[in-house]
């Protein structure tokens, strides 16, 4: 069996990075485009093999692969409004449901929400990178904290 804390370390760690990746260009001159693959695919494996890696029953884990697919392949481009970006940022606590949900998945919709809204401002803290990068991160963490 993984040890627990690890799940707190790893997980939170590969999501921000897979989150990031998924999103817009990788390189600058854009010679490397993003792939909404990293998201949407790759990032919901890590989380499904993290489960199993701790034990938790292969349906669960499963279930909480097919609820991170749905809920990370909703778009939320600037053609959508802001009440339905805050259902798309909301529906990204679901994912840890089958396994438990705590205080995090409370939190996590009005952090992202609030990243969003400052990475609209152009803080230089709260570029979109680094809002994805957390978006990921607290997936990580909602998932992780049950994990324990």
């Amino acid at each position: 069996m993984l040890n627990p804390e690890l799940n707190l370390v790893f997980l939170p760690a590969l999501c921000a990075m897979l989150f990031a990746l998924g999103g817009t260009q990788i390189t600058v001159d854009n010679s490397i485009g993003g792939w909404k693959g990293w998201r949407r695919f790759v990032l919901p494996a890590v989380l499904a093999i993290g489960c199993v890696l701790s034990h938790v029953i292969w349906w669960k884990a499963l279930c909480v692969a097919i609820i991170a697919i749905v809920a990370l392949s909703l778009g939320y481009g600037s053609k959508k409004p802001m009440w339905y970006k805050i259902l798309v940022f909301s529906s990204y606590s679901l994912i840890s449901m089958p396994i438990g949900i705590g205080l995090w998945n409370v939190l996590s919709p009005i952090i992202v929400t609030g990243m969003f809204i400052m990475s609209n401002k152009d803080y230089p803290f709260a570029t979109w990178k680094v809002c994805e990068a957390i978006m990921g991160f607290l997936i990580g963490i909602m998932v992780g904290i049950q994990l324990m």
